[in-house]
């Protein structure tokens, strides 16, 4: 997955933008300026949703991060336990779900 970009708060309320397109997207600079950038989602009304969305490729980025410091720098003894694998493990799936690649 490429560089998302910055997401911020959209100049319309409920919508998230960002400063990098999408191949998907349309370029139209009508569009990045009704919306102050270019568009991520919209009709997002709850505002805890709209900070974790906006929030999401930095916090996906310190996961990885994170599973790469505990493979690292971590005792083996210490991730070898069955509840801190499951719980590393279930953290990896999700990463890789999400940016549709491996660590």
């Amino acid at each position: 997955m490429k560089d998302l970009g910055n997401w911020k708060q959209s100049r319309m309320e409920n919508a998230i933008v960002s400063d990098i397109p999408t191949s998907e997207q349309s370029k139209s600079v009508t569009n990045v300026e009704h919306y102050g950038g270019y568009l991520v989602c919209e009709s997002v009304f709850n505002e805890d949703i709209r900070k974790l969305i906006i929030k999401s490729p930095e916090l996906i980025q310190k996961l990885k991060e994170l599973l790469n410091f505990i493979d690292d720098y971590v005792p083996q003894k210490i991730i070898s336990d069955p509840d801190c694998i499951g719980w590393l493990d279930e953290i990896d799936e999700l990463v890789k779900e999400i940016k549709g690649d491996n660590r």
